[in-house]
């Protein structure tokens, strides 16, 4: 990933929220001289990819008035080694949802947790398979929304809020299950980070509320570095950056400036002007440590991506079904400034009713921080959990901190739990655990679902 988004675009774009190159100005528009498929069977050898069983796209459509549709990949368990890996299986079902706002699923699927990532040699895109990916045990479910963006497609769009988005993801969920029927019984589990920290909660309360309707087996969710709570969370930014050594007296007393600029800002209902006070804060701290990726300080320069231009390749569209006329967009800036006071916005509030409520019993929550992440940091991540209008705060607040191993026994990470809610710190990692620590990150996902973190056989009491 790199840090500058593009340097034609202003520094308030500069953002702890998006990662990923390929930005463009404008949404994909719906073609109406292509007949969008609701299924493609992707056959990998067609796009040179080494995955031993085929796999499927397509596009949903969201709103049969303007047309506009959700573009998906959708990855069997276990089809990396076994051919014969499909859809009628008892494997959980994982929803990954990108962060930006207005980024594809693409980061996640080619940098993070798929199954597949691209690399460039010899003069030529190049597949690989990853060593770690989350696609062993579970199907692997990518969507390319708000709408406009990615491969999906706007009919006259302009997204601009989290809520209007998780709407519309329903409706392709509702969809996608129709289709899929052999995947409804299965469990299925919700991920994904930064600002999905405000799309997972919003989407999981709709879920919820609407259950009877939609019938959807959710089990729980996880969210990694999520931005959630911008006036909470802003409150952090001085202490962990003087805490890690990024800032000195003088500095550290600009950045208690912005942020308290920030918060009032927001306190004041003028989310916009948070926001943008955000994006100055952020590129004041990365300027001062000469280009530092507030995603990671101990980054500074951060490896190529390769998978837009690929996705963008002829034989590449034409294996995953996609209209030969579209440009695969990996994020798209018109998306983020049109959210920006959406940004700003608290969804703590969804995080308190799932923890609450009893339609869906026994729903479970982890939310993970990468111990090196400025920006969405532990500290944040950590207040805005103390806030919530939860019977189990004080509980959560008063269990005990327990080391979380690897199998071998070598530590990766932290985490406090109660009940229901689960808070893991991954350590040597940034905004992208799964980039930063891919084995530390499958393991947390693999405790997570088989439930396992108030087990004693995996932790050790960390001693105060």
């Amino acid at each position: 990933m790199v840090l500058c988004l593009t340097s034609a675009l202003s520094k308030s774009l500069i953002s702890p929220l998006r990662r990923g190159s390929g930005l463009r100005d404008t949404l994909n528009p719906v073609n109406p001289n292509f007949n969008y498929p609701e299924q493609t069977q992707v056959n990998p050898s067609d796009a040179n990819i080494p995955y031993a069983a085929k796999f499927n796209t397509g596009y949903l459509t969201v709103n049969d008035n303007t047309k506009s549709k959700i573009f998906y990949t959708l990855f069997p368990a276990g089809g990396v080694k076994d051919a014969s890996a499909g859809f009628n299986n008892n494997a959980p079902l994982i929803l990954w949802l990108q962060g930006g706002p207005g980024c594809s699923d693409a980061p996640g699927n080619y940098d993070e947790i798929g199954p597949i990532y691209i690399d460039f040699q010899n003069g030529n895109f190049k597949p690989l398979v990853r060593n770690f990916h989350w696609n062993d045990k579970y199907n692997l479910l990518f969507v390319d929304s708000p709408v406009g963006v990615g491969f999906s497609v706007s009919g006259n769009e302009r997204p601009d809020n989290a809520m209007d988005t998780v709407k519309y993801l329903e409706t392709f969920l509702i969809k996608f299950f129709q289709i899929y029927s052999s995947l409804k019984k299965n469990d299925f589990y919700i991920f994904g980070e930064s600002y999905a920290g405000h799309y997972i909660p919003a989407l999981a309360t709709v879920i919820v509320q609407n259950n009877t309707n939609n019938g959807i087996r959710l089990k729980g969710i996880g969210v990694g570095d999520g931005w959630t709570d911008a006036y909470i969370q802003l409150g952090s930014f001085s202490d962990y950056a003087f805490a890690t050594s990024n800032l000195d007296d003088r500095s550290r007393n600009q950045v208690l400036t912005l942020q308290h600029n920030a918060r009032e800002a927001i306190k004041a209902g003028k989310y916009a002007k948070g926001t943008e006070i955000f994006d100055d804060l952020t590129e004041y701290i990365t300027t001062l440590n000469n280009g530092i990726s507030p995603y990671n300080f101990e980054v500074y320069e951060e490896a190529p991506e390769y998978y837009p231009d690929w996705l963008n390749t002829t034989n590449v569209k034409k294996a995953f079904g996609v209209d030969p006329q579209v440009t695969f967009k990996n994020c798209v800036d018109q998306t983020y400034l049109d959210f920006y006071p959406d940004i700003s916005q608290s969804y703590l509030g969804n995080y308190s009713y799932l923890l609450t409520q009893s339609i869906i019993p026994n729903l479970r929550i982890i939310l993970y921080s990468g111990q090196n992440d400025i920006i969405v940091n532990t500290v944040g991540s950590y207040n805005f959990i103390k806030a919530l209008d939860w019977s189990g705060t004080q509980g959560f607040i008063n269990s005990k901190k327990k080391l979380l191993k690897e199998a071998d026994g070598t530590v990766i990470g932290n985490y406090k739990n109660y009940k229901a809610l689960t808070f893991s710190v991954i350590y040597n990692a940034g905004h992208l655990v799964p980039t930063d620590q891919p084995s530390a990150g499958k393991t947390m996902l693999d405790k997570f679902i088989q439930n396992q973190f108030s087990s004693t056989s995996i932790v050790e009491e960390i001693s105060l």
